[in-house]
């Protein structure tokens, strides 16, 4: 089916990449590209994730250690776990949205869990680990998550990285500050009187 599938339509953009790492792969009848088992793309994707939109991996698939700051171009399904530690993520926008078993994406920048699929066994992230949806807090499935209420200043800093088991700095709201009403009175030159109306 696979030779037939790339005579008519041509090659899945994923393809060559699969048939340099070796991985074994066949077309469903939709012809997207089904990956029997694991896909380990850790370390080896500099900064972006190829084109794997259309493929479904089975098993595991892995893309940690990268430089990736987004995860467009990954699979549509993944049935085992999705793993995405050590990248340089904010958010999780690009997510698989099938996922059949956990979500490891502890390592990042993550500030936000908004775009999290809707089903998964647990998500491990630097924000906490999770069960379900239930259990995350509602500011991080908000698309600002924990830099809502941070002044632009605020938001330009990068504190939110967790390293040796500290927590995230999450900074409050500034509260303003009461300032004084100072009225400036000119000095009037001793020994004189101010006129009178």
């Amino acid at each position: 089916m696979s030779w037939l599938r790339e005579q008519f339509f041509g090659e899945h953009p994923a393809a060559a990449l699969l048939r340099k790492l070796k991985v074994p792969y066949s077309y469903d009848r939709g012809g997207s590209l089904v990956i029997e088992g694991n896909l380990d793309l850790a370390g080896k994707c500099p900064d972006k994730l190829p084109d794997l939109s259309y493929c479904t991996v089975m098993g595991e698939f892995d893309c940690s250690n990268n430089a990736l700051t987004s995860l467009k171009g990954s699979p549509l399904r993944v049935g085992g776990n999705f793993v995405c530690r050590g990248n340089a993520l904010k958010t999780l926008e690009g997510v698989t949205a099938e996922i059949g078993g956990d979500l490891h994406a502890g390592g990042n920048l993550l500030y936000t869990l908004f775009w999290l699929p809707v089903d998964f066994h647990e998500l491990r992230t630097d924000l906490g680990d999770f069960r379900s949806l239930q259990d995350i807090p509602a500011q991080l499935l908000k698309e600002e998550g924990i830099l809502e209420n941070l002044s632009p200043a605020q938001k330009s800093v990068t504190v939110l990285r967790r390293i040796d088991g500290v927590k995230p700095v999450i900074f409050a709201k500034p509260k303003p500050q009461k300032t004084k009403k100072i009225i400036f009175k000119p000095k009037r030159p001793s020994g004189s009187k101010a006129p009178r109306p």
